[in-house]
């Protein structure tokens, strides 16, 4: 490929990477002046069928994601019918070349690094992108210590029809078995091979090597990707047991979320960095490991910072998972079914993140997202930020309540329920604050007098679903997600139900009674054609190819049709238990 002089208004400086389908230039921005990065496929695959849908694939995946740790996508266009992606320049190197490198990373920043690339796969996940090409060369570590996911050019939107059932797609070391076996994926495949690359960070080897790739595939399918004793003695046994999680192969027993492992790291890593030592190896220290919150920002400089986090509640206690059981060879691995491991040892865990309490009080956990918000307990500053524990006295005539404040959020306030004291955690999120409206001049309203408010009636709030969904009451998550959930609210709150699988986010209006139960729509199907070039939007969610066959919990929708540069909007229904069949025209 020529080095081109200038691609659209974009002077090229010089060529700094080459892969398959073309090359990556550093560019310069003559209107904005910046570096970019600008990446151009080739004229041959430019013209092949199958390379050029794929090309659009990544800019349409990437060009949806703004999240810090995420490559930000700033153009797409074509030139000379040859397509181009214009990205922010990242310095750094990715991180297969830095395990190559010297001096090594130690285990804390090991652990930072995905627990950041957890981060932004949660967020890809959210907006419905799963990547499905997580390896080490497709994370950058950049010089400010950030980790930036990219590559999303086999990146497949959930609930759409991108990627055909049936075809495997990524790199082989680093693929889940449901992938393997040409099965549809979720968010769950992208866990998995965040757990193939710590292991390798770890241990310095993949947990499925063999000789050739046919070797590899069969040994994702039927081994076990290590025993406990073939692993460096010296690495504390929750990180194991949180690695083994990520690498079952029945993906019911992964994480549910790419948080959820996530949190555990950071859990680890937290631990860690209060105590201002390395991590121990006694499952047993850390275990009970008590963290002083005024410590809790003494970060080495040398070691990665995280950009954020995202706090997830854990309610099990971190163990050694057991001795994995001989492998059982399984013969035609390759037909597209389930593949189940057993790979015993469940990682959570919590930890007490203040000094000791005498044993009568209660302690109720309180996290966030973001995390590193400030705690008012009762209007009191505590001092503390989240994560971080809060004393509940014996005997309270009233639960206190807790206000969090946060740069550029807008403050959340939530009193503590009897359920959250007895479960011993809350968490809640913050929303980004508007910009601030100007100034008008106030005139000062006379004093009046406020009356009391009427006592609070306590409800007991029953839900059910055949499916699993989450509570929420604002920003507070008040039950996890779940199939069923049992919980006590006071005076008469506004819930909502979510389940982004399956499209469900609704109000549930409470009525004050002693007893309040609600179960959740049933799950129907729906088919829907539209014409080529056009996108759909249903949901937050963005279908960029006909027909779109989900399944959807009962209720009615809107989609948004944008075809030629025109929107149409079209209403929708699903019933339970059937198929709606709706066709769009342009």
């Amino acid at each position: 490929m020529t080095q081109p002089t200038k691609i659209g208004r974009y002077e090229v400086v010089e060529r700094v990477g080459r892969g398959g389908m073309g090359a990556v230039y550093l560019g310069r921005d003559t209107v904005l002046e910046r570096e970019v990065a600008i990446k151009v496929m080739s004229a041959d695959f430019a013209a092949d069928e199958t390379s050029r849908p794929r090309f659009y694939r990544e800019a349409r995946a990437a060009a949806k994601l703004q999240h810090r740790n995420i490559v930000t996508i700033f153009e797409f266009g074509e030139e000379d019918d040859t397509p181009f992606i214009v990205m922010e320049f990242l310095r750094g190197q990715d991180l297969a070349k830095r395990m190559r490198a010297e001096p090594p990373l130690t285990l804390e920043q090991k652990v930072d690094i995905i627990a950041e690339l957890c981060t932004g796969l949660h967020f890809a996940h959210e907006q419905g992108v799963i990547h499905r090409d997580v390896k080490p060369a497709n994370i950058w570590l950049v010089p400010d210590g950030s980790v930036k996911l990219l590559d999303f050019g086999i990146a497949k939107f959930s609930s759409s029809t991108m990627t055909r059932q049936g075809s495997v797609l990524g790199s082989i070391s680093y693929m889940p078995p449901e992938q393997i076996s040409g099965l549809e994926v979720d968010g769950r495949a992208d866990v998995f091979s965040a757990g193939v690359v710590l292991f390798e960070l770890l241990t310095g080897k993949k947990p499925f090597a063999g000789e050739s790739p046919t070797a590899v595939l069969a040994r994702i399918m039927d081994d076990e990707p290590a025993r406990i004793q073939d692993l460096p003695p010296d690495l504390p046994k929750p990180l194991v047991a949180a690695v083994l999680k990520a690498l079952q192969k029945d993906r019911e027993k992964r994480y549910r979320h790419a948080a959820d492992f996530g949190a555990d790291l950071r859990l680890l890593r937290s631990a860690v960095v209060a105590s201002t030592g390395p991590i121990a190896a006694d499952v047993d220290q850390l275990e009970t490991m008590v963290v002083d919150p005024s410590r809790s920002g003494s970060i080495d400089s040398s070691s990665h910072h995280l950009a954020g986090s995202i706090s997830v509640q854990r309610t099990a206690t971190i163990d050694e998972p057991p001795a994995a059981a001989p492998p059982t060879r399984r013969l035609g691995w390759l037909v597209p079914v389930a593949a189940v491991a057993v790979i015993a040892g469940a990682v959570g865990g919590w930890f007490l993140l203040s000094p000791p309490r005498p044993p009568q009080k209660s302690v109720v956990t309180i996290t966030s997202d973001p995390a590193g918000a400030k705690i008012e307990i009762d209007g009191v500053d505590t001092g503390r930020v989240t994560p971080a524990n809060v004393d509940v006295p014996p005997g309270a005539a009233a639960l206190p309540s807790v206000t969090l404040t946060s740069p550029a959020h807008k403050p959340v306030t939530a009193r503590l329920t009897d359920d959250d004291v007895k479960k011993g955690r809350v968490f809640l999120r913050l929303e980004a604050s508007p910009p601030p409206p100007m100034a008008q001049p106030q005139v000062q309203a006379p004093a009046q007098p406020v009356p009391p408010p009427p006592p609070e009636v306590t409800t007991r709030v029953a839900m059910s679903g055949e499916y699993p969904f989450e509570v929420l009451e604002g920003s507070r998550v008040l039950s996890v997600s779940s199939t069923s959930h049992s919980f006590t609210v006071r005076g008469k709150p506004r819930l909502r139900v979510r389940n982004q699988d399956y499209f469900l986010d609704q109000p549930v209006q409470t009525d004050g009674s002693k007893a309040f139960e609600w179960t959740a729509p049933g799950l129907g199907k729906l088919f829907m054609t539209f014409p080529p070039l056009c996108t759909v939007a249903i949901a937050g969610r963005t279908f960029a190819d006909s027909p779109i066959d989900v399944t959807m919990a009962a209720g009615t929708y809107a989609a948004e049709a944008a075809c030629d540069g025109q929107t149409r909007r079209q209403t929708f229904s699903i019933a339970a238990g059937q198929t709606s069949k709706v066709s769009v025209k342009r």
